[in-house]
């Protein structure tokens, strides 16, 4: 039985790759485990990391689906071939962040092995920044009761990555998906994890522009766009795209993965030797590989939506590197389409960058603006619209904000950080509506309550009037 499943395991991870080479070689002399364990999160070395996990939306925990792109495949989740989670084989054989760390530490736990069948997919697939809190509360819980982890003393790499399900949902509620809820919704998670979590390195990744899967949908040539792609992403691929529509999505991302530069190098996290966040930009200028003639490599996707094991692969080598590069000096471009070399740690960089143990100094950031979607083929529109102003940010110490479009109710914990929960004016409305109808269902019935007793009380009184006018039958 053990056997047979090790070969259908081994079938589906052939399917997945269709014949590309997705294991990695990498021979590193620095790296290992410190001689004592650290308490700093500023001298952790890749061998100290006892832990792995990850959080996010279907990009984090993403599926490898078979190449022929049933619809329904996407149900099951190969987890164990995930870039960020996945632990199924070794190096050699699969490129994912646990397996590069299972290099430097063997005994590394909390990634994903083989395959899950989830009923509730949907509460995965489209994950918003909206339920990243829920999310963070259940892995802690779950690290808490895992026996194999030891939750005080152990060393723990969380990987981070939200904000692609909001932007395929932006076009319907836009208040409910701008950039203020989505740095809010983020920042409540992360100072959980800062209060809760002690002994970790989170890995903040930025979202990744929705721009290549909308051109990716735009092939003539390909089925696309699917049901799927429908369902999971409506603002990218409906209605149908055009220049301006994609400007503007492109640009809501640009200012996502601004909010979270201005969240993390505000110091927030940074106040603990034991934990820290640090942003790993490699998806910030992401453009889609592309083939001889100008169009998009779709090899790189499957089902028109879902990154294909090819693109995992190069994708899981990006962040290892972006880990081990200094802040301010990341890489944020990637050419997917060429082999992604992993980087070593050396022994005048044995750690895992983070803003202090690279020195690295917070002097106000800059962001290009997001580019102009170019056509390489038939679009339905060239209105290209006006071009957005480059985003330029001053770090300061985080502060209270009213947003004129948001009620906020804030609340201090002891911890001095603050709490924000924003709620949508035009929400409001519906709230009053709601409640006035409550309490007119509720008078109502007060009042048919009272009806009811003052007659029957009524009935009940002339009932004995007429019983005591009754003569007795001799």
């Amino acid at each position: 039985m053990r056997a047979t499943l090790c070969v259908c395991f081994l079938a589906l991870t052939v399917a997945c790759v269709s014949a590309v080479t997705i294991g990695t070689e990498m021979h590193c002399e620095d790296g290992g485990p410190s001689d004592h364990t650290p308490t700093s999160v500023h001298e952790l070395r890749p061998g100290d990391i006892q832990v792995v996990a990850a959080v996010g939306d279907y990009l984090t925990v993403e599926n490898c689906m078979s190449l022929n792109q049933d619809p329904y495949d996407h149900m099951i989740k190969h987890r164990g071939l995930s870039w960020s989670i996945g632990g199924g084989g070794n190096l050699t054989t699969l490129t994912t962040l646990p397996n590069i760390l299972k290099q430097f530490n063997p005994n590394l736990t909390g990634f994903y092995v083989g395959m899950r069948k989830d009923n509730t997919h949907q509460v995965y697939q489209r994950l918003t920044s909206w339920f990243l809190l829920r999310q963070m509360r259940s892995l802690v819980d779950r690290m808490k009761k895992d026996y194999a982890i030891n939750f005080e003393l152990d060393w723990k790499v969380i990987t981070v990555l939200i904000g692609a399900s909001d932007i395929c949902e932006h076009c319907y509620q836009a208040s409910l998906f701008s950039s203020l809820v989505y740095k809010d919704n983020v920042q409540r998670s992360l100072d959980y994890l800062h209060k809760e979590v002690p002994r970790a390195l989170v890995n903040l990744i930025e979202p990744v522009s929705r721009t290549p899967v909308s051109e990716l949908n735009l092939d003539t040539l390909l089925e696309c766009p699917t049901r799927l792609v429908k369902a999971q992403c409506p603002c990218v691929v409906l209605p149908t795209a055009n220049l301006t529509a994609l400007h503007k999505t492109e640009e809501r991302n640009r200012k996502y993965q601004l909010a979270l530069k201005k969240l993390v190098e505000s110091k927030r996290y940074d106040t603990r030797p034991d934990f820290t966040v640090v942003i790993q930009p490699f998806f910030r200028e992401f453009t889609i590989p592309r083939l001889p003639d100008g169009r998009p490599d779709h090899s790189f996707f499957t089902d028109c939506l879902y990154l294909s094991q090819k693109a995992q692969t190069q994708i899981a080598r990006a962040l290892w590197n972006n880990m081990l590069e200094m802040p301010g000096k990341k890489t944020i471009i990637q050419d997917l389409s060429t082999d992604i070399e992993l980087k070593c740690p050396s022994k005048t960089s044995p750690y895992i960058g983070t803003y202090r143990n690279m020195n690295h100094t917070y002097v106000g950031s800059t962001m290009t603006p997001a580019p102009k979607p170019t056509s390489h083929f038939v679009f339905t529109s060239v209105n290209s619209g006006p071009p957005p102003p480059v985003m330029t940010t001053t770090v300061r110490p985080p502060t209270t904000t009213t947003n004129t479009t948001l009620t906020s109710i804030s609340t201090t914990y002891p911890n001095s950080t603050t709490q924000t929960v924003s709620i949508p004016t035009h929400q409001l409305g519906w709230v009053t509506v709601t409640a006035g109808l409550l309490v007119f269902v509720v008078c109502i019935g007060i009042i048919g309550f009272i009806f009811c007793f003052v007659r029957n009380k009524k009935h009940k009184r002339e009932y004995t009037v007429e019983m005591k006018n009754t003569k007795p039958v001799a």
